[in-house]
C-alpha cells in the first residue's frame, strides 16, 4: 500500500520538538555552570528555555493527530519501551557517578606519600567524638595563599574523608557576600570579633583553635640543601587535640645548673650592650617550646632546691643538659618522683668536651639500667671539604643510623627523618642492673663508624682514633629508654603496665634553635620522646612533608561542567555507541 510522502514543514516541526528539549536542557545546564555574577548569562540560559519550550509547544500543535496517532500504534509502544529503558539505565549510570562523588575512597600515588595520612593523625579522627568545623579564611588576591590553600583544601578534604566529625567551610574575602558569611560565623559559631586572615579555624560548640597560614610552611636547610617543608598535618592534628583534651600536659623543666634554657635570655639593659651566649636566640630552646605549646604542653621552670619535690601536676621532667652536680636532696626528690609516683623524665646528657660539665647523671640513671659516660664523646666519621679536597674527619657528633633504631613508639617513623647529634654523651645500656619490673632499651646508635672517644682533646681537635683498650666500641649508643616490663602471662593489646618512664638522649646542643633548625629531625625526635613519656602517644611521629607546588587552575563552572561529564556525558556516550551497534546489527 502506497503512503503520501510526509510534508516537509511537518518533518521540521517535529525535528522541532527535539531541538527543544536540547535547547531547554541546555539552559538548564548553562544556568548551573556559569557564574552568577554574570546576568548576561542568565539572560542566555533564559532564552534557551524559553525558546526549547516554544518548539516544543509549536510542534505538539502542528502534530498532534499524528502524535496521537502514533500513541496508539504498536511500534510507538515498542519504541516508548525501548526509551524508557534507555532512560533508566542513564539514571542508573547518573546515579552511580553520583554516589561515587559522595562515597568514595582517596587514594595517594605519589611516590613520596605526599598526600598520605600519618597512622597517628587517623588515630586522633578515629577517636574524634564531637563534631568540629574547619574553616579556611584567605584571599584570593594574595597568590601566597592561594597556593598554600590549595594543599590546606586536600589535607582537610583528606581528614574529612575519615571521620563524619568534620565540616569544612572556605571563605575566600574576595568573593561577593563572603563578608556575610564571616560575620555570621565570628558571631553564631566563634563567638569572637575578628579572626586573623589567611587562617584556618578548627571550632566545636565549646572552644576553638586558630592556625595560621605562615605557620604552616617553613624553610628549612636539610642534607639536600634548602627547601619548603608543609606541616599541615602535624599542625591540624594538634588543633583537634587541643579542642578534644579537658586540659593541657605540663611540663617541668629542671634549673639551677647550667640546663639549657627554653625562653632567650632577655635583651641587653644598655644599648650597645653585647648579648652574652646564654642571651643568644639560637642557643635557646624556644623553637622546641613553640613545637611543645602546638601539642598541648605547658613548659614551666623547677627549682627543686627551693620547692623540695616534683609538683604533683608534673606529667613529664626534663633535665636539658644540666653542667652541675645535683644535690643529694634534688637526688630524691626525683628518684621518689620516678619510683613512687611512676613519673616520666627526659634527660638530655652532654659530655665533658663540653666546658664545665660534670654531673651525677650516671648516679641516678645507672639505678634505671642506663649508664651515661660523660669523660666519652660520641664521634664519628663525617666527610669535609678543606684544601687537601673531600676527606673523612673524626667528628664530634653522631649522625643516627636509621637502621639501628629500635622499635619503639618513640622512634615511630623516623627512619626517613636525618638526626644528627653534637657532643653527645655515650651510654651503655645495663639490663642486669635494673629493677625486674623494668626494661631498658637502646633507643639510637650511630652508624658503623661511630664509637665512643675517651680522648676528649683529641675530639676537640677533629684528630680522635679509635683504640679498643681505652674507647667505647661503635656503633655508639646516643638514646636509652626505661619502660615498664609487661608480666608474662600480659595478653598483646593490653594496658602497658604502670611504672617510670625515662628517656635518655646525647647532646643538648642537638635541640638548641640553630640545630633543629638546620636539622629539623632533631626538633621530631624530642618532640617523639616528650610524647611517649607523658603518654601522649597519639601525638607521636608526624613529621612535615616537602613543599610540593603543583597547581591546576579550575574554574568553578569548569567543576560544574565536568559533573555533567562523568554523570551525563559519558554514560550517555556508551548507550549511544549500543544504540548505534545494535541497529548496525539489526540491519
Amino acid at each position: 500500500m502506497r503512503t503520501d510522502p510526509t510534508p516537509r514543514w511537518k518533518t521540521l516541526t517535529r525535528a522541532g520538538i527535539a531541538l527543544g528539549l536540547l535547547l531547554a536542557c541546555a539552559g538548564f545546564v548553562l544556568r548551573d555552570i556559569s557564574a552568577r555574577a554574570f546576568v548576561e548569562r542568565d539572560i542566555v540560559s533564559t532564552g534557551l528555555w524559553l525558546g526549547g519550550a516554544l518548539l516544543i509547544g509549536l510542534g505538539v500543535i502542528l502534530n498532534f493527530r499524528a502524535l496521537l496517532g502514533a500513541l496508539r500504534s504498536t511500534r510507538t509502544a515498542e519504541q516508548i519501551n525501548f526509551a524508557v529503558v534507555l532512560v533508566l539505565a542513564l539514571a542508573i549510570a547518573g546515579l552511580l557517578c553520583y554516589i561515587s562523588t559522595r562515597r568514595f575512597w582517596r587514594m595517594d600515588w605519589t611516590g613520596a606519600g605526599q598526600h598520605r595520612l600519618h597512622s597517628q593523625t587517623v588515630n586522633i579522627l578515629k577517636n574524634l567524638d564531637r563534631d568540629v568545623l574547619a574553616a579556611t579564611i584567605y584571599s584570593s588576591g594574595q597568590p601566597g595563599d592561594f597556593y598554600i590553600k590549595g594543599r590546606i583544601a586536600d589535607l582537610l578534604e583528606e581528614l574529612k574523608s575519615r571521620t563524619p566529625h568534620i565540616e569544612t567551610m572556605y571563605l575566600d574575602l574576595d568573593s561577593p557576600g563572603t563578608q556575610q558569611r564571616l560575620r555570621k560565623l565570628l558571631q553564631e559559631r566563634l563567638h569572637i570579633d575578628n579572626v586573623p586572615c589567611p587562617s584556618v579555624v578548627f571550632a566545636t560548640e565549646a572552644r576553638h583553635e586558630t592556625v595560621l597560614f605562615e605557620n604552616l610552611v617553613e624553610s628549612s636547610r636539610g642534607p639536600q640543601g634548602s627547601l619548603n617543608v608543609f606541616k599541615g598535618e602535624s599542625a591540624f592534628a594538634g588543633a583537634l587535640v587541643k579542642l578534644t583534651e579537658e586540659k593541657r600536659a605540663t611540663l617541668y623543666a629542671l634549673t639551677g645548673h647550667g640546663e639549657k634554657s627554653f625562653e632567650p635570655a632577655p635583651p641587653a639593659s644598655r644599648p650597645g650592650q653585647a648579648r652574652g651566649i646564654a642571651g643568644d636566640p639560637a642557643r635557646s630552646m624556644s623553637r622546641a617550646l613553640k613545637a611543645l605549646k602546638n601539642a598541648y604542653y605547658e613548659v614551666k621552670p623547677l627549682d627543686l632546691a627551693a620547692v623540695g619535690k616534683v609538683p604533683d601536676d608534673c606529667d613529664a621532667l626534663v633535665l636539658a643538659g644540666p653542667h652541675a652536680p645535683l644535690s643529694e636532696g634534688e637526688m630524691k626528690a626525683i628518684r621518689a618522683y620516678l619510683d613512687e609516683r611512676k613519673g616520666a623524665a627526659l634527660f638530655l646528657l652532654d659530655s665533658r668536651i663540653t666546658p664545665h660539665v660534670k654531673t651525677n647523671m650516671a648516679e641516678l640513671l645507672s639505678a634505671y639500667g642506663i649508664e651515661p659516660h660523660e669523660e666519652a664523646v660520641g664521634v664519628s666519621l663525617q666527610l669535609v671539604l678543606d684544601a687537601v679536597g673531600v676527606r673523612q674527619s673524626p667528628q664530634p657528633m653522631v649522625l643516627v643510623d636509621p637502621q639501628q633504631m629500635a622499635n619503639h613508639p618513640a622512634t615511630k617513623d623516623l627512619e626517613a627523618q636525618h638526626i644528627l647529634l653534637q657532643d653527645p654523651c655515650p651510654l651503655r645500656v645495663r639490663p642486669e642492673t635494673a629493677p625486674e619490673n623494668l626494661r631498658p632499651l637502646a633507643l639510637l646508635k650511630g652508624r658503623t663508624e661511630s664509637w665512643g672517644e675517651s680522648d676528649l682533646d683529641a675530639a676537640r681537635k677533629n684528630k680522635a682514633t679509635y683504640e679498643p683498650d681505652k674507647d667505647m666500641e661503635g656503633p655508639v649508643v646516643v638514646g636509652a629508654v626505661v619502660e615498664p616490663r609487661p608480666s608474662l602471662s600480659q595478653s598483646p593489646g593490653a594496658e602497658t603496665p604502670s611504672g617510670p618512664r625515662i628517656v635518655a638522649l646525647g647532646g643538648s646542643e642537638s635541640f638548641l634553635n640553630y640545630s633543629v633548625e638546620s636539622v629539623p629531625g632533631n626538633l621530631y625526635l624530642l618532640l617523639n620522646c616528650v610524647n611517649w613519656a607523658a603518654g601522649k602517644v597519639q601525638m607521636l611521629g608526624i613529621p612535615p612533608k616537602t613543599m610540593e607546588i603543583n597547581v591546576v587552575s579550575v574554574s568553578g563552572g569548569a567543576l560544574r561542567a565536568s559533573r555533567y561529564i562523568f554523570m551525563g556525558g559519558i554514560p550517555g556516550l556508551i548507550v549511544v555507541l549500543g544504540v548505534v551497534v545494535w541497529l548496525i546489527r539489526r540491519r
